[in-house]
C-alpha cells in the first residue's frame, strides 16, 4: 500500500503557536520576577557591605565617618573656588578601605575637592571620582553607571537646611550654624553609635535612591536649570527652584515647620508637572565621592512618593545663597512596592512605599525619642 504523508494545517500550525504564545505569556512574568528578586538580593547585599564597612569603620575610629568632610578649605594655600565651599568627602569615600578599596582610597587627594562645580570634577581627582564601585550600584536601577554612578545615601533624617558641623576656622563652609543634623550623617561632624538614641535598630543609616538619567541639556552637565532645554521627567531627577528655599534643622519640630516643608514640596510638584520645565535636574547619584545629591537622603519624602514624583527638591541659588540647603532628597528605587534601607544596627530592610509620613519621619531620627512599632514599617 503506497502510504501519503500528510502535513500541519495551517489552522493546526496557528493553535500550536498561539499554545506557545500564551506558554510564553504565562512564563515571562515568572522569569522577570525572578530576576528583580535576585537583583534585589544583590542590592540587599550591597547595603550590607555598606553597613559593614561603616561599623569597621567605627570600630576603629570609634565614629562613623562625616557625611562630608573638609577638603580643600582646611589649606590656606590652596587657591579654591567658591563652590568648593559646598563640596565635602563623601561617608562613602572615606571608608573605601573597608570595602576592599584601598587603592582607590590611596589615589584620592583629599586635600582638594571632588567637584568644583556641578558635574565639574577638581583636576586632581577627576579619574579618582569617575571610578565605578560595583558595590556602590543597585543592578535594578536602569541608568546607573552609564554617566550617574551611586545609588546609596546617608540619612541626614528631617533637617532641610544644609546639615553643616561648625566652622572652627579651617574652613569657609556658607552658612555654618553648627547644628548638624537630625540624621546620623552630617557635614563637618561625626556622629557614632552613641549619638542613637533612638536605638540603632530604630535609625535609618542608609537608604537607595535612583540615579538621573541624565537626559538634561548636555552641555549644562545634565541639568536643564535656566538654559531654555526641558529636562526629562524621569522620576530620578528632580526639582531646583527659588520657592522650594526652606531650610531648617528639623521639620517636624511643629505643625508650622510641617506646613513650610510640605510647601516646598508643593511648589516643586507644581514645576514638575509643567511639560516645558526648565528646571530639570538629573543630577542625582552622580558620584559616590560627593555629599547632597551624589549620597545623602533625608525623608522628607517617603519612599518612591506617589505625592510627589520626582527625587530632589531644592531651592534654587549659588554658594553665598545657600544652594545646597532646601533639600528634599528622598529614597527611592525600581523594586515593586519600596526601597531597601539599610538600619544603624547593619540590619537592611525592605521598607514599603505605603509607610506612613510620620513612622517615616521617626525612623529618620536617632535622638528624636520617637515611640515606633515594629508592624508600622
Amino acid at each position: 500500500m503506497k502510504r501519503t504523508h500528510r502535513g500541519f494545517t495551517l489552522i493546526e500550525l496557528l493553535v500550536v503557536i498561539a499554545i506557545i504564545a500564551v506558554l510564553i505569556a504565562l512564563l515571562l512574568p515568572a522569569v522577570q520576577a525572578a530576576r528583580e528578586a535576585a537583583r534585589r538580593m544583590q542590592c540587599t547585599n550591597n547595603l550590607k557591605q555598606i553597613g559593614l564597612a561603616m561599623h569597621n569603620y567605627h570600630s576603629t575610629y570609634e565614629v562613623f565617618p562625616m557625611g562630608a568632610s573638609k577638603n580643600c578649605n582646611s589649606d590656606p594655600s590652596a587657591n579654591c573656588p567658591g563652590y568648593a565651599d559646598w563640596r565635602g568627602w563623601s561617608a562613602l569615600s572615606t571608608s573605601l578601605p573597608f570595602v576592599e578599596q584601598v587603592n582607590l582610597y590611596n589615589a584620592i587627594n583629599f586635600s582638594m575637592a571632588e567637584e568644583i562645580h556641578d558635574a565639574t570634577p577638581a583636576p586632581e581627582n577627576a579619574t579618582v571620582i569617575a571610578t565605578v564601585v560595583k558595590t556602590y550600584m543597585c543592578p535594578s536601577d536602569p541608568y546607573v553607571g552609564q554617566q550617574n554612578i551611586n545609588n546609596y545615601h546617608s540619612c541626614y533624617g528631617t533637617t532641610s537646611d544644609w546639615p553643616s558641623g561648625p566652622n572652627n576656622g579651617t574652613g569657609n563652609m556658607q552658612n555654618a550654624d553648627g547644628n548638624g543634623s537630625t540624621g546620623m550623617f552630617a557635614v563637618w561632624i561625626s556622629y557614632g553609635i552613641r549619638d542613637a538614641t533612638d536605638g540603632t535598630s530604630n535609625t535609618l543609616f542608609f537608604a537607595e535612591a535612583l540615579v538621573g538619567d541624565n537626559k538634561g541639556n548636555e552641555s549644562n552637565n545634565g541639568r536643564g536649570i535656566g538654559t531654555g532645554t526641558p529636562g526629562s521627567h524621569y522620576r530620578g531627577n528632580g526639582i531646583v527652584i527659588a520657592a522650594a528655599k526652606y531650610e531648617v534643622d528639623d521639620f517636624t519640630v511643629s505643625a508650622a515647620t510641617v506646613t513650610g516643608i510640605t510647601n516646598s514640596l508643593t511648589a516643586c510638584a507644581t514645576e514638575w508637572s509643567k511639560s516645558t520645565s526648565v528646571a530639570i535636574t538629573s543630577h542625582r547619584g552622580y558620584r559616590w565621592a560627593s555629599f547632597s545629591e551624589g549620597s545623602a537622603f533625608n525623608v522628607a519624602q517617603t519612599p518612591n512618593d506617589h505625592s510627589y514624583p520626582f527625587n530632589v527638591c531644592r531651592g534654587q541659588g549659588n554658594p553665598s545663597q545657600s544652594d545646597n540647603g532646601s533639600n528634599s532628597l528622598p529614597a527611592s528605587s525600581m523594586h515593586p512596592g519600596g526601597v531597601n534601607a539599610l538600619f544603624t544596627d547593619g540590619s537592611v530592610k525592605f521598607i514599603k512605599d505605603s509607610v506612613a509620613r510620620p513612622t517615616w519621619w521617626a525612623l529618620g531620627t536617632r535622638k528624636n525619642g520617637e515611640v515606633i512599632s515594629a508592624d508600622a514599617y
